[in-house]
């Protein structure tokens, strides 16, 4: 990668994946453009993944799919609702490239949970799936009431709060919309004259 640090790194795997995707300047970048992208990424991530280096990757564009499913989950959960089909499909699919895998039920009516599965096949483990593995228990259980949208207007990142006042990803947003705030309020407003004009 270009010197470029991954934001937020510390929440568990699958929100720091999604938060690859961020908003520079008015504009959205992508930290994963390339597979370089990726593994350096998942070499900041693979301790906590519980992966080692005789592990197998899968390809970008799977990440890729799989951080907009999460992000489509996420979305829906921290508006309190439920995660959409499609994308608990595709997590349910990337978790089951694993030989023993969790896989997230989640009716319409009720809650979710997490049922354990297993198939008799002998496939190495991958990255993909130990992402996926994380999304499932971080949505199937209870730190999922805690999944939160960055307050400020201007930021797509999430995080999972630490306590019910925190509603802002970082510092550095809460100081961004501190100033905007400000300055809002210091911002003269216009006598009869100038509103006439």
């Amino acid at each position: 990668m270009d010197g470029t640090e991954f934001p937020l790194r510390g929440g568990p795997p699958p929100v720091d994946l999604v938060n690859t995707t961020i908003v520079e300047r008015g504009r959205q970048r992508d930290l994963l453009a390339t597979a370089d992208d990726l593994a350096a990424w998942l070499e900041l991530e693979g301790e906590r993944l519980g992966l080692d280096s005789t592990r197998g990757e899968a390809p970008l564009e799977d990440f890729h799919a799989l951080r907009a499913a999460l992000r489509r989950s996420f979305d829906a959960v921290a508006s309190g609702e439920r995660a959409p089909a499609p994308a608990l499909t595709a997590i349910n699919q990337a978790s089951a490239r694993d030989p023993a895998y969790p896989e997230l039920e989640w009716p319409r009516e009720g809650e979710a949970r997490i049922r354990r599965r297993s198939v008799g096949r002998t496939t190495s483990p991958d990255a993909l799936a130990a992402v996926a593995r994380s999304a499932i228990e971080l949505l199937g259980g209870p730190e999922r009431v805690r999944l939160r949208h960055c307050a400020n207007p201007a930021c797509i990142l999430f995080f999972v709060g630490d306590n019910s006042r925190r509603i802002f990803c970082s510092n550095v947003c809460a100081n961004r919309v501190r100033v905007a705030r400000h300055k809002r309020k210091r911002r003269p407003v216009a006598g009869p004259a100038e509103q006439a004009v």
